[in-house]
């Protein structure tokens, strides 16, 4: 290259090898439908927001952590709206958000269901037939806990239990207690949470939902259509499949939309 120093040749290098992994992550991204999707951006963000193609107007207006944040979720049997809890959960939120833009939800089905305790979905594995690998469905990232266990109170036993698991203390946030109607991420341990959810069906005096407190995150509670799910909750359980207890009537999401108020 005539009148090319090495700086130069160096820098035209970095610039292709930049485009190309540009290119691939883009390719990537939309053969995953998670692409061009603008996110909410709250504190502590783990994903970068997408701000192209906004005006610095929208831009500074979508920053606003003022706002209140709602998602509508509509099932084939009814429709839920939920109080997103942005102050409590930020980057839970976020990723929430994230997957609902993306339609990553989209006709999936709450593949486990515990009556009086829990109905959960949130995998993109229960799109195929195959129902034995619904509880093992993920986005392909994970985000962190957002648990302040002084805010839930819990005991030194509780506590103690929880860090022999690998769970910890976060206190950079206010944690909403599990109880009925609240939705938290679904993990298998600490700082796995992806995109599997579950709504509770029981309430926080019971011994059992109180052995959940501390694991995971509350990130919502249903502030309209709970009779919908009082309903579910006398729904038959479907055994067929070895510790993966499901409705025997479908619960398919159709779509979740997200409302700033």
């Amino acid at each position: 290259m005539p009148g090319a120093d090495k700086k130069d040749i160096l820098y035209i290098l970095s610039t292709v090898a930049l485009f190309i992994v540009i290119g691939l992550y883009l390719a990537f991204t939309q053969g995953q439908s998670l692409s061009n999707v603008v996110l909410i951006p709250f504190r502590n963000n783990s994903i970068t927001p997408t701000t192209e193609g906004q005006s610095e107007e929208e831009i500074e207006e979508s920053n606003d952590e003022g706002d209140d944040y709602f998602a509508v979720l509509e099932t084939n049997i009814g429709v839920l709206e939920l109080d997103l809890l942005e102050k409590n959960a930020p980057n839970s939120v976020e990723n929430f958000v994230y997957l609902s833009e993306s339609k990553y939800y989209d006709g999936t089905s709450f593949h486990r269901f515990i009556p009086d305790l829990i109905l959960q979905g949130g995998s993109r594995n229960t799109l195929t037939p195959d129902k034995s690998d619904d509880k093992f469905g993920n986005p392909g990232y994970t985000i962190n806990d957002e648990i302040n266990w002084d805010s839930l109170e819990l005991s030194d036993d509780q506590r103690n239990d929880l860090e022999k698991d690998g769970y910890k203390n976060n206190t950079d946030v206010t944690s909403v207690p599990l109880d009925k109607y609240t939705i938290a991420w679904a993990n298998s341990e600490a700082d796995s949470n992806g995109s599997q959810f579950f709504i509770v069906l029981g309430e926080r005096g019971e011994e059992k939902v109180r052995k959940l407190e501390g694991r995971h995150t509350v990130f919502a509670k249903v502030v309209k259509g709970q009779e919908l799910l009082d309903e579910i909750s006398k729904f038959e359980v479907d055994l067929s499949i070895l510790e993966e207890p499901r409705p025997t009537k479908d619960i398919t999401i159709n779509t979740i939309k997200i409302e700033k108020r």
